[in-house]
């Protein structure tokens, strides 16, 4: 599924988000779901993939980094 969502700045996602943006490196095997479920569901799936420009179906690769906005 692709959000067709403008894409913000840092500075826009720290305003609409309310606070700070932390890394978040992937791990082999995880999925958007699994790093949603390991931050305890402060943020969605749908969120998650439009911080980082993706879908929420994207593939992930192991060590690559996700931006998670607090």
């Amino acid at each position: 599924m692709n959000l067709n969502k403008v894409a913000m700045s840092d500075d826009q996602l720290d305003q609409v988000s309310g606070g700070t943006m932390i890394p978040h490196q992937i791990q082999p095997g995880e999925s958007l779901d699994m790093i949603v479920a390991k931050y305890h569901n402060r943020f969605t799936k749908a969120q998650l993939a439009q911080w980082n420009n993706m879908s929420e179906n994207g593939t992930l690769k192991a060590g690559e980094t996700l931006k998670i906005y607090f």
